[in-house]
């Protein structure tokens, strides 16, 4: 009867020994196939992080202001002309210096660019600055930079987190529109100037009420007489 009983006793152990390591096994394999859709879903993630970034053309930036090193996306090799255009970004981060960032933008824009950093890192403001840069082929380009500095418990600025956005195309349509604003303007001083040195009774008028838009002293008189 005893020998029954231990024998009952080992393959109950044995049998919770079993459940115990089936379970353990059940779980690792339940956590590995978490860790790998964890996985999967950071990579579908990152690709279309990537993507947005390719087709947005933003750059994003590490700086470490004690190393003085600069950790940027692949984006960043493309807005300052490192790489061509055509070249697809990733998330990939690579560490350069001060002096890669540096050597890039137009000599007159770069003391704006310290002054706005040093303002924004003493107001413990967000940095936003527009500035033009130059490639290595000489051709002008703009971006605009934002981003916030982090402080350590000491209270010292110890790196400074941001994106770098190209608006070369804004920037070309600002001057052009301004260009056209300038002609008109200049094209209509000179047609004032000229109708107002005339002889001649001349204005040039809208609606019934004959009120003139631009007129010499003989025209605007003429049309005194006439309402």
């Amino acid at each position: 009867l005893q020998g029954d009983w231990s024998s009952d006793v080992c393959s109950s152990d044995l049998l919770c020994l079993i459940i115990s390591l089936t379970t353990e096994l059940y779980r690792r394999k339940r956590d590995k196939v978490a860790v790998y859709e964890q996985e999967a879903a950071l990579r579908g993630s990152e690709e279309r992080l990537a993507l947005a970034v390719s087709a947005t053309q933003i750059g994003t930036f590490e700086w470490n202001l004690a190393e003085g090193n600069i950790l940027w996306s692949q984006a960043n090799e493309v807005l300052f002309g490192y790489v061509p255009a055509t070249t697809t970004t990733t998330t990939t981060t690579t560490e350069h210096d001060y002096h890669k960032w540096a050597d890039r933008i137009h000599p007159e824009d770069l003391p704006l660019v310290k002054k706005e950093m040093s303002r924004s890192r003493q107001e413990r403001k967000p940095l936003e600055v527009e500035y033009r840069t130059i490639w290595s082929d000489g051709s002008l380009h703009w971006v605009k930079s934002k981003g916030v500095f982090l402080y350590d418990s000491d209270g010292n600025a110890n790196r400074l987190l941001g994106v770098v956005i190209d608006i070369t195309e804004r920037k070309r349509a600002e001057e052009a529109l301004k260009k056209s604003e300038l002609e008109q303007r200049s094209q209509r001083e000179f047609l004032e100037c000229v109708i107002e040195n005339s002889g001649s009774c001349i204005a040039v008028v809208k609606g019934q009420k004959l009120c003139y838009t631009m007129a010499n002293q003989i025209g605007r008189a003429s049309c005194r007489e006439r309402v």
